[in-house]
């Protein structure tokens, strides 16, 4: 099953204002991202350039799972962003796209 996860910083100008506490807080996001990816789980993560928000693309076997997987974020733990989560198909794809 696939679920997209959508972070939303705390504050609208967080890029602008973001505290060393809080830098901490998004490296161990990251290294959890990255943990995702090598479990195979995270497919991809991004964010809006202007930090307004960022998502994460997920394949997990429940709901229940992708809301653990969100619960345990460090950003949602340390209350640094808020999250949701949800089911969603996809549509169309380019298999040949890079992204990167």
């Amino acid at each position: 099953m696939k679920f997209v996860i959508q972070y939303t910083p705390a504050r609208d100008n967080f890029l602008q204002t973001i505290t060393p506490e809080e830098a901490g807080v998004i490296e161990r996001h990251f290294a959890y991202l990255k943990d995702l990816l090598t479990q195979k789980k995270l497919r991809l993560a991004a964010r809006r350039t202007d930090g307004a928000f960022g998502i994460a693309i997920l394949e997990l076997s429940s709901l229940d799972e992708a809301k653990s997987v969100l619960a345990s974020d460090p950003v949602i733990h340390e209350k640094v962003f808020t999250g949701t989560v949800g089911e969603f198909r996809i549509a169309l794809v380019d298999e040949g796209a890079s992204w990167t």
